[in-house]
């Protein structure tokens, strides 16, 4: 999500229509925390980014929140936590935060 100065908040979602409705529905504007009302006040713009799974979903994020440093993210700004990943030939890859 952008506002008028740039990105403000970057996610990821399995149904990414899904999410942003969540955002809007007037049923839940009550019950939003005053940090997500603020970032939908500011939405100015979407930008979207498809990929080929979660994993992937992930590790773009964290290079995102790094590279723009989004107003409304605080994980993966401070490089203090490091995202690992998993390869185990038996199974199928796993992401460990």
């Amino acid at each position: 999500m952008k506002d008028r100065l740039g990105a403000s908040s970057t996610s990821q979602a399995r149904s990414l229509k899904k999410r942003v409705a969540s955002y809007f529905q007037r049923a839940r504007a009550s019950t939003l925390h005053p940090k997500i009302r603020a970032l939908i006040g500011m939405i100015a713009d979407f930008d979207t980014i498809e990929v080929k799974s979660e994993p992937e979903a992930l590790l773009l994020e964290g290079r995102l929140i790094k590279q723009w440093r989004p107003r409304y993210n605080t994980d993966f700004t401070d490089d203090k936590r490091f995202l690992l990943v998993r390869v185990d030939p038996a199974r199928s890859c796993r992401v460990s935060a």
